[in-house]
């Protein structure tokens, strides 16, 4: 059962390190420092107009790599963010990947 659900995580990351026995993986997060790279190759791939009527009212949360690290900081976690890699999947290079381990 979800328990962030649509960027309501900020009320949810108490809970989420509790739950853990060990470790926590968020993937496949919206990387804020490549939004534009990310909309531009979007918009690139399949124009304007058609990108402007996909995409409306569909907007990604995008997040900057170091937001986990300071909404843990109360935490006792250590957060490790790594690029993803994933070759089949166009949208990997303006994505990334969290870690997240209890001590």
């Amino acid at each position: 059962r979800p328990r962030c659900i649509a960027g309501d995580c900020y009320n949810y990351k108490g809970d989420m390190v509790q739950i853990a026995q060990k470790s926590i993986g968020v993937l496949d997060l919206p990387d804020l420092s490549k939004q534009e790279a990310a909309i531009s190759a979007r918009k690139a791939a399949i124009g304007d107009a058609e990108y402007e009527e996909r995409y409306r009212g569909l907007d990604h949360l995008y997040y900057s790599k170091d937001w986990f690290q300071q909404v843990l900081a109360t935490e006792s976690v250590q957060v490790t963010t790594e690029d993803q890699c994933l070759q089949a999947y166009d949208n990997s290079k303006y994505r990334f990947n969290v870690l997240i381990h209890k001590h």
